[in-house]
This record gives C-alpha cells, structure tokens and sequence, in this order.
C-alpha cells in the first residue's frame, strides 16, 4: 500500500509551517496594537516564503529512485 505522494506530504509540511507562522504573527499585531498594512502584508509574505522553501525539502519516496540510496542520508550507498 503507497503512502501520501511527495506532493501531499509537501502540502501538508506547507500548512505546518505557514500556519503557526500567521497565527504568531496575527498574535502580536493585535498584542502590540500594530494597525500597519505593511505589517500584515509582509506576515503573509514571509508565511508564504517559508512555507515553500521548508516544503521544498520533502524528499520523494518513491522506492524506483531511492531504492540504492541510504535511507538516513540519501547519498548512494557505496
């Protein structure tokens, strides 16, 4: 049976890290009264960047490519 494709298990890490990301800052905006639109713009940036660069590190696990691979490390095994 095949686990969740690289591309649900990146959807999922996305919204792990984009989540917290704008609820912490949605959180301290209102805490410290913060009534600037560059703020909540550049939250929702930054969320977004992260989210993709932290989702980009979601290796693929199909068993054709990865079956010579150390599972650990992905280098190759010698």
């Amino acid at each position: 049976m095949a686990g969740p494709s690289r591309k649900q298990r990146q959807s999922t890490v996305y919204t792990i890290v984009a989540g917290p990301i704008l609820f912490i800052g949605l959180w301290m905006m209102f805490q410290f009264n913060v009534t600037n639109i560059y703020y909540l713009i550049g939250l929702v940036l930054f969320a977004v960047v992260m989210g993709a660069i932290v989702s980009s590190f979601v290796p693929d696990m199909r068993r054709k490519e990865n079956k010579n691979k150390n599972m650990y490390t992905g280098l190759p095994n010698k």
